[in-house]
C-alpha cells in the first residue's frame, strides 16, 4: 500500500503529527514514510510497535534502500508530482535519491 500527499494541507502543519508533504509505503510489517520538506525517511514494524515509537532507519539500511527503491519506481512510473523548494523553485529528490 502506498500514499503520496505531496503537498501542504491548511494553514498550520504539526510536522510532529506527521503533517505536511510525505509519502509512504506499506510492506508486509514495514512502514517507511519519507517527509518531503525535511527529506527525512523513517522505518517502523508495526507488527512489533504498532504506535510506531521505534524508528529502525538506521538500524535496517538494506530494508530502507529495499522500500525506498519501491516507493521511488512507483512515483515515477506514475509522473507523481513533487514539491520543490519555494525559495529556489528545485523539486525535491525522490526517496532513492538521498
Amino acid at each position: 500500500m502506498i500514499w503520496h500527499f505531496p503537498n501542504l494541507w491548511g494553514e498550520s502543519q504539526n510536522k510532529e503529527e506527521g503533517y505536511g508533504a510525505y509519502s509512504a509505503i506499506l510492506k508486509g510489517d514495514y512502514h517507511l514514510i519519507y517527509t518531503w520538506e525535511t527529506r527525512q525517511i523513517r522505518l517502523y514494524n508495526v507488527k512489533k510497535d504498532i504506535s510506531e515509537q521505534n524508528d529502525l532507519a538506521q538500524t535496517m539500511p538494506d530494508k530502507v534502500k529495499e522500500l525506498t527503491a519501491e516507493l521511488s519506481d512507483y512515483l515515477r512510473e506514475r509522473d507523481a508530482q513533487r514539491p520543490s523548494l519555494k525559495a529556489t523553485g528545485e523539486v525535491i529528490p525522490f526517496p532513492d535519491e538521498q
